[in-house]
């Protein structure tokens, strides 16, 4: 499967198979720590429950032919913007969905400004969850990211 793909000089996008590729070893990561995201659950906090070595946090994907962008927690914030991002599934989609949070919490300075809308703490409970995140960059920025 070919997916547009920015080049990294220019701008251009070129066609990329972003799914023939290998797992790299980047010491520029983690892109957040999970002790500094509230979002965690407790029983997926490796940091938390003791695990002494980091490295498990610094693989990135590699496709074989192309450079994929780093993630962008303030452009994908933007893009976002007024819409809503909804993660539907099982406990695997619920963990990506927590990851998630913490990726774009760190473009907020103000950490307050990132609330589930029921003012609820985030539990195993049958339900839904749906966080705002009210942020100041070059205007107000609202979205949400919602689980099912």
């Amino acid at each position: 499967m070919l997916a547009p793909v920015p080049k990294a000089m220019g701008g251009m996008m070129t066609l990329c198979n972003i799914f023939d590729g290998k797992w790299v070893l980047d010491n520029s990561y983690p892109l957040y720590r999970t002790r500094s995201c509230r979002f965690i659950d407790e029983a997926f906090d490796c940091e938390a429950n003791g695990r002494p070595d980091l490295d498990y946090m610094k693989w990135r994907w590699q496709p074989r032919d192309c450079n994929l962008p780093r993630f962008n927690a303030t452009d994908m914030l933007e893009q976002l913007r007024g819409k809503r991002l909804v993660f539907v599934g099982d406990s695997i989609n619920r963990n990506q969905w927590e990851s998630m949070l913490c990726l774009l919490s760190e473009a907020v300075p103000d950490k307050r400004r990132v609330y589930e809308t029921h003012h609820r703490r985030i539990t195993k409970g049958k339900g839904f969850y749906t966080f705002m995140f009210m942020v100041r960059l070059l205007r107000i920025i609202s979205c949400g990211i919602c689980i099912y």
